[in-house]
């Protein structure tokens, strides 16, 4: 498979903690849907 496969997600505590981002669970639930929803227009046009 070959493309875009989705988000690093190596990154994402640290910037939460830099940006004083309350509420981990919800914000990485809500990223994790919106990386899906992405990823299925990406790949439907091609």
């Amino acid at each position: 498979m070959s493309g875009i496969l989705g988000l690093d997600y190596n990154c994402l505590p640290w910037v939460m903690q830099m940006l004083d981002i309350k509420g981990n669970q919800k914000i990485f639930n809500d990223i994790r849907l919106m990386e899906s929803q992405a990823l299925t227009i990406i790949h439907k046009s091609k």
